[in-house]
């Protein structure tokens, strides 16, 4: 038995020596045909590169620091625009063998020193970074379509999983210049320093269109073996700075002052995924022109979802909430690619202090209700459903409830000035038409009971069957016009009230925005369920500054234009 164990332990010396033997000779033979190893992976990688793409990958020198590491200088890629789109003066990365055998990619502690990127869009609309969206040839194109019929859970769920896994080195970015350049136009960031270590992120950028001074600083944790993501962005000197390359990527400007974003994901089972998302933003804002001529500004923004996927559909979780300064919308979203596709929009707003809900308004968005006072409550739901496929099956409720509301000061504008003799000015486009007084004081004004009651009937039908029925808002109305667009593709049709008409010539400009017609509902909603003015004098206004052809205001211009009439009862 000794003697058993004796020859086993010979033996593993043996194993054990051979094992170093074998591993030296190979080290040894790494060590003398590296640089030649390393020549023809680089050659392989550009012919592929340039057979797929006819990018140009060009370098001066590259070779080994130490035993595994590897050195590129002055490296460079040019696509087929001929401007070159990357350049740097030195660029590194450890090849790691484990990282390989463990599935992940065979580099870790990657370094760019001293470049730039430069995205370039020429006036023929060519850029030098087209080819990164090129669609793939034909064998791959097949591959493409079949991940593309794969569940939206499978999808989602391998993004993630490739996410974390390059996620998973560090790496670190020093004197790197970011410029986009459009036409005439340009955009530049200098990223400072960017880097990755065991999970901690840090990264430092001046933006030159910024305020002088403003840096971007981000922190963050990215915990592949967590798989949580945390950042938090801000300004350095504290200031509202506009974010570098939105308005570029999306056409809209937008401001911010700091961010803070926690996403984690949990595989709720085999077919669904649970993305947890915690969310602030310090003085956001934007500007478009679609939304409001103004910037919109928010003081705060935070947004706790939970967020499901399956193999069809997206669909929050019923504790998801959305809060806007200090209003909260609990909030349901869905949308469905089973069979057909459907979107689900759920908003609720607990009862709340109408003064709350006021006061956390977006600034610049509805310009006419800023610094308005009000008490009591105010609760509201909102429910759309529709199936894009079968438009007519839209679903659309809308119901903003008050308790004891009392409106104590108006803001910038007096509702009720039109209760009385008011100056209108009439606009088209913004271009001032003409103004003139509505009230006794105009002789082409007309009281309403002078008006034939035909004529009165005529204009309802046409406009607002329901006038005296609803309070300001006509849900069905505006279920069809939706409806029309959905169809249409476009904004063909709108479901506007008389009286929010009315509110819209008389108060508000005539900017076809988002804002617009949100203020416009409310100002109506303020105005026919406080009783402001009655229905009676909303039609006489409305009839009165209405152009009933090319610069012809109101009726009594209007029965003296296409009847010589001064006597409005006998039209």
């Amino acid at each position: 038995m000794i003697l058993f164990f004796l020859f086993l332990y010979m033996s593993f010396k043996k194993i054990l020596l051979l094992f170093f033997i074998l591993l030296a000779v190979v080290g040894a033979c790494f060590m003398l045909f590296r640089d030649v190893i390393l020549e023809q992976s680089l050659l392989q990688i550009q012919k592929k590169i340039f057979d797929k793409y006819q990018v140009k990958i060009e370098y001066r020198d590259a070779g080994f620091e130490g035993f595994a590491r590897v050195v590129i200088n002055n490296l460079s890629v040019t696509p087929p625009s001929g401007d070159t789109l990357l350049y740097c003066t030195k660029t590194a990365a450890d090849i790691s063998l484990i990282r390989y055998v463990k599935g992940q990619p065979p580099i870790n502690n990657f370094l760019l020193e001293s470049g730039y990127i430069h995205l370039i869009n020429k006036n023929d609309s060519t850029t030098n970074y087209a080819f990164v969206f090129n669609k793939k040839k034909n064998g791959e194109a097949e591959n493409t379509t079949k991940t593309s019929e794969k569940s939206f859970s499978l999808i989602l769920g391998k993004i993630w999983k490739n996410f974390f896994d390059l996620a998973d080195f560090n790496f670190q970015v020093t004197d790197f210049n970011i410029k986009w350049l459009n036409n005439n136009e340009s955009e530049n960031v200098l990223l400072e320093a960017c880097s990755l270590n065991k999970t901690r992120l840090n990264m430092v950028a001046t933006a030159a269109q910024a305020s002088p001074g403003t840096k971007w600083e981000v922190i963050g944790t990215v915990d592949p073996k967590s798989e949580i993501l945390d950042l938090h962005v801000g300004t350095s000197n504290n200031l509202v700075t506009r974010v570098p390359f939105f308005e570029k990527i999306t056409g809209i400007k937008f401001f911010l002052n700091s961010f803070g974003l926690s996403l984690s994901m949990h595989k709720e089972n085999n077919h669904t995924l649970r993305f947890n998302i915690n969310a602030a933003a310090v003085a956001p804002g934007i500007n478009h022109w679609r939304i409001s001529p103004e910037d919109v500004l928010i003081d705060s923004v935070g947004v706790n979802f939970k967020v499901f996927v399956d193999d069809t559909s997206f669909y929050s979780g019923k504790e998801s909430v959305l809060i806007i300064n200090q209003l909260a919308l609990l909030t349901h979203l869905s949308y469905s690619k089973n069979i057909q596709n459907r979107i689900t929009t759920v908003i609720n707003i607990n009862e709340t202090d109408a003064g709350i809900f006021f006061n956390s308004l977006p600034k610049g968005l509805f310009s006419t209700l800023e610094k308005i006072k009000i008490s009591g409550k105010i609760s509201y739901k909102l429910k759309l459903d529709v199936n894009l496929e079968v438009p007519d099956s839209l679903l659309f409720e809308s119901e903003l409830k008050k308790s004891n509301l009392k409106i104590l000061q108006y803001g910038n504008e007096n509702f009720a000035s039109i209760n009385s003799s008011f100056t209108y000015t009439a606009r088209e486009k913004e271009k001032v038409m003409r103004v003139f007084q509505v009230g006794p004081e105009n002789p082409m004004f007309t009281p309403i009971e002078l008006i034939n009651p035909l004529l009165i009937s005529s204009v309802l039908t046409a406009e607002d069957g329901t006038f005296y029925f609803h309070r300001g808002f006509n849900e069905e109305a505006f279920r069809e016009s939706m409806v029309t667009n959905i169809k249409e593709k476009r904004f063909a049709r709108g479901g506007s009230t008389i009286s929010m008409q009315l509110v819209k010539n008389v108060f508000l400009n005539r900017n076809k925005t988002i804002s617009r017609k949100i203020e416009e509902a409310l100002i109506v909603w303020l105005i026919e369920n406080n009783g402001i003015v009655s229905k009676s004098r909303m039609l006489e206004v409305y009839l009165n500054i209405i152009e009933w052809g090319p610069g012809i205001y109101g009726i009594g211009e209007a029965a003296e234009f296409y009847f010589s009439k001064n006597l409005f009862n006998s039209i």
